[in-house]
C-alpha cells in the first residue's frame, strides 16, 4: 500500500488544477468588481463575483437546457477581461496585498495541494453533483440523465465554483471544490486584516494603509488557527461550512454598512457598491446548503434589529422604514436564485432533497433531550462557546453604558441576532425534520455553530482593535516582536497541524484510495464492474463506489460503469456466469486472524462466461498507534 505520507507529494495535475481553480477566483474577483463597483475590495469581489455566477447559472439551467458551459465559458472571459480595464482591476498596492496572503498562504497550499476527498456529504452531494454539471453541462432532474447523487435536488453553490474551474479538464478534478472553500478562508482572513488597521464599520473610508505583512499574518490566524470555530476536515474540504461562515460574516459587515446613520441622499445607497456586493453575497450565501435558507432570514431579522436599537427613540420608525427598502432592494439578486432554484425542483423532482416530516410524525418529546444535549455540547467545546460568552457579555456591557452602539456594538448585535434565530430553526428542525434519536441527539449542533464563527471573530477584532487604537497596550519592540511571532505562526501551523488539516489521510481513505487506484489501473474507460461487499452499515461502501466511479487516480480516469453493488452472492472463480463480459470486486474475499484480521479484495474478470481472479490485494494491518475512523471500518475492508 502506498504510505499516507507519499500521498503529500503532488502531481503535476494537482497543480493545475490549482491553476485553474485561481483562474476562477481570478475571474470572480473581476465580476465582483464589475458589478459591484471598481472599488470594491478583492476579498469582497471574490464573494460577489461568485454570487453572480450563482445568479447567472441559477437562472439559465432552470430555463433551458442548453449547456451551462456557455454561460459558464461567458462569466470567465467577462471576470477574466475585467482585469484589463484600469478602473477595474486591483491597483499595485491591492496587488502586493494580494502577494502578501498568497506568500503566506504557501504553507497551506503545500499541505493541501494534493488532496483527496473525504466525508459522506462528498460523495453523496457535492462531488457527484459536479460530476453531473461537468459531464452533461446541465442541471439533473428526473427527466434527464439519471442522477450521480443521492441528493440531486440540494443547492448548488458551492458546485457552481467547481465546474467553472473544472470547465478546462475533460474530467472533473474534486479538488476544486476544496480549493476553492480553502480560498473563501484566505479572502476572508485578508477582509480580517483589512479590519485590524482601519476605523468605524467601513473599510478604506478614512485613507488607511494596505494591511502589512503582520496584519495579513492576523487577520488569517483569527480566520483559522486561532478561530475556536475552525474544523480543517470541512473548511478545507468539499463541504459548505467554511464558504457558509465567510458569506454570513461579510453579508452582516456589508449590511451594517448600508444602514450606517443616515446621510443627505442616503437613498442612492440602494445602488452603491455596497449594496450591490451585499445583495450579490446574498445571492452566494443562499444556495450553498438548505439550511442557509434560515441564515438568510436571520440576516435580515438581526439587521433590522440592529437598526431598531441603533437609532434614537424618535427616530426609530424611520430607520425601520429605511432598513426594510434598503434591504429589499438588496436581496432582489437572492430572492430571484432562490426563487428560481425552488420552483425548478418543484417542477422536476419527486424526491432528491432533504425534506421535513409528515406532521403526524413530528416529535415534539425530541425538545427537551434536544435541549439537554446542546448543554452537553456547550460543555464539551467548551472554548468555542467560551468565546461565545465573552461576546455575548461584551454586548451587554456596551448596551448599558454606551450610548448610540459604535460599529463594533452594531456586530456583536448582529452575531448574538443570528444566533438566537439560528438556534431558534435547529430547535425547530430537530422536531419536525431529524429522524428517530437524531433530532433528540441535537444533531451536529456545534458544526452548525461553526457557521457564525467568523461574524464572532469579525465582531472581536473590532473590539480588539478599537481597544488597541484608543490604547495600545504595548510598545513599539513588543510590538514588532508580536508581529514575528504572529508570521511566524502562519508559516509553522499548517505544517504542524498536518493531521488535522489533511482529513483524506486518516485510515481507512489512504486503504480505499489505494485499493481503487489498483482496480482503475485494470480497467479502461467504459468497462462495467459488479462491487460485492458484505452488509455493512459504515461509510466504506459509500466511500469506496465513489473512488472507484467518481475519483480520477494518478494511474486512470477511465469512466467505470457500476453494474450492480453489494451483490449477495460471492462470486465463484470457477462457476458460470451468464452476466456479459465485465469485472467484479469482491471487496472482503478472505479474512486471516480470525473476525479481527486482516483480508484482501480479489478483482474478478468474465472470460468465456467464467469468472477468473486477474488481482488479489491484501489490506494492511491495522497498527496499534494509528487512528482509524469507526465510521469507516467494518466487514467491506475486512476489518
Amino acid at each position: 500500500m502506498t504510505p499516507p505520507l507519499a500521498l503529500l507529494v503532488p502531481a503535476p495535475a494537482d497543480l493545475l488544477v490549482l491553476l485553474s481553480t485561481l483562474m476562477a477566483i481570478a475571474a470572480f474577483i473581476g465580476l465582483g468588481r464589475l458589478l459591484a463597483g471598481g472599488a470594491t475590495k478583492p476579498e469582497i469581489a471574490v464573494f460577489a463575483g461568485w454570487g453572480a455566477a450563482c445568479l447567472v447559472l441559477t437562472v439559465w439551467g432552470t430555463v433551458t437546457m442548453a449547456s451551462l458551459r456557455i454561460p459558464g465559458m461567458a462569466l470567465l472571459v467577462l471576470g477574466l477581461g475585467a482585469w484589463g480595464w484600469p478602473g477595474l482591476r486591483p491597483d499595485r498596492a491591492e496587488l502586493a496585498t494580494i502577494g502578501r496572503v498568497l506568500v503566506l498562504s504557501v504553507p497551506i497550499w503545500l499541505v493541501m495541494v494534493s488532496v483527496r476527498p473525504s466525508l459522506p456529504d462528498s460523495f453523496t452531494n457535492f462531488l457527484p453533483n459536479a460530476l453531473y454539471l461537468h459531464d452533461y453541462g446541465m442541471l439533473p432532474a428526473d427527466d434527464r440523465a439519471p442522477a450521480l447523487a443521492v441528493w440531486p435536488a440540494l443547492p448548488y453553490s458551492m458546485t457552481f465554483a467547481g465546474f467553472l474551474a473544472a470547465l478546462p479538464f475533460p474530467w472533473f478534478p474534486p479538488a476544486t471544490l476544496v480549493f476553492f472553500n480553502i480560498v473563501t478562508q484566505l479572502a476572508f482572513g485578508l477582509f480580517l486584516a483589512r479590519v485590524l488597521v482601519s476605523r468605524g464599520v467601513g473599510l478604506g473610508e478614512d485613507g488607511v494603509a494596505q494591511p502589512g505583512w503582520v496584519a495579513c499574518a492576523l487577520g488569517l490566524l483569527l480566520t483559522t488557527g486561532l478561530n475556536p470555530g475552525f474544523q480543517p476536515q470541512y473548511e478545507f474540504s468539499s463541504y459548505g461550512e467554511g464558504s457558509t461562515a465567510a458569506t454570513l460574516a461579510l453579508a452582516g459587515w456589508l449590511g451594517l454598512r448600508l444602514l450606517a446613520p443616515p446621510k443627505p441622499g442616503w437613498w442612492r445607497r440602494s445602488w452603491s457598491p455596497d449594496a450591490r456586493a451585499f445583495g450579490l453575497v446574498l445571492a452566494a450565501l443562499v444556495t450553498i446548503r438548505e439550511s442557509n435558507i434560515a441564515l438568510f432570514g436571520a440576516v435580515f431579522i438581526a439587521l433590522g434589529l440592529v437598526a431598531l436599537f441603533a437609532s434614537n427613540k424618535p427616530g426609530r420608525r424611520f430607520a425601520i422604514v429605511r432598513a426594510a427598502i434598503l434591504l429589499t432592494l438588496a436581496a432582489i439578486p437572492a430572492v430571484v436564485t432562490l426563487v428560481a432554484w425552488r420552483l425548478y425542483v418543484r417542477g422536476h423532482f419527486v424526491s432528491g432533497e432533504l425534506l421535513l416530516l409528515p406532521i403526524a410524525q413530528w416529535r415534539p418529546s425530541n425538545l427537551v433531550p434536544a435541549l439537554i444535549n446542546i448543554l452537553k455540547t456547550m460543555g464539551e467545546k467548551a472554548t468555542f462557546f467560551a468565546v461565545w460568552a465573552v461576546a455575548l457579555g461584551l454586548l451587554a456591557r456596551r448596551l448599558l453604558t454606551a450610548g448610540a452602539p459604535e460599529a463594533a456594538t452594531r456586530m456583536l448585535g448582529y452575531f448574538v441576532g443570528v444566533w438566537v434565530v439560528y438556534v431558534g430553526f435547529l430547535l425547530t428542525m430537530y422536531v419536525v425534520h431529524f429522524e428517530g434519536e437524531i433530532g433528540a441527539s441535537a444533531h451536529s449542533f456545534f458544526r452548525y455553530n461553526t457557521h457564525l464563527a467568523l461574524i464572532l471573530m469579525l465582531a472581536l477584532a473590532m473590539v480588539g482593535r478599537d481597544a488597541w487604537q484608543r490604547r495600545p497596550m504595548l510598545s513599539p519592540p513588543w510590538t514588532r516582536w508580536v508581529g514575528i511571532v504572529a508570521v511566524l505562526l502562519m508559516l509553522v501551523l499548517p505544517i504542524a497541524a498536518l493531521k488535522l488539516m489533511r482529513f483524506d489521510l486518516v485510515m481507512p481513505y489512504p486503504v480505499i484510495w489505494d485499493l481503487a487506484e489498483q482496480v482503475r489501473q485494470r480497467l479502461g474507460d467504459g468497462d462495467r464492474l459488479t462491487l460485492v461487499t458484505p452488509p455493512d452499515t459504515s461509510g466504506a461502501p459509500l466511500t469506496l463506489r465513489a473512488f472507484l466511479t467518481q475519483v480520477p487516480t494518478l494511474g486512470s480516469t477511465a469512466r467505470i460503469t457500476l453494474d450492480a453493488e453489494n451483490a449477495p452472492a460471492r462470486p465463484d472463480p470457477v462457476r458460470t456466469d451468464p452476466t456479459p463480459a465485465g469485472y467484479v470486486l469482491e471487496s472482503c474475499a478472505e479474512r486471516e486472524g480470525g473476525t479481527n484480521g486482516t483480508g484482501k479484495a480479489v478483482l474478478y474478470r468474465r472470460e468465456d462466461g467464467t469468472l477468473r481472479s486477474v488481482m488479489e490485494w491484501s489490506y494492511p494491518p491495522a497498527r496499534p498507534k494509528v487512528r482509524w475512523l469507526p465510521s469507516l471500518t467494518g466487514p467491506t475492508l475486512c476489518h
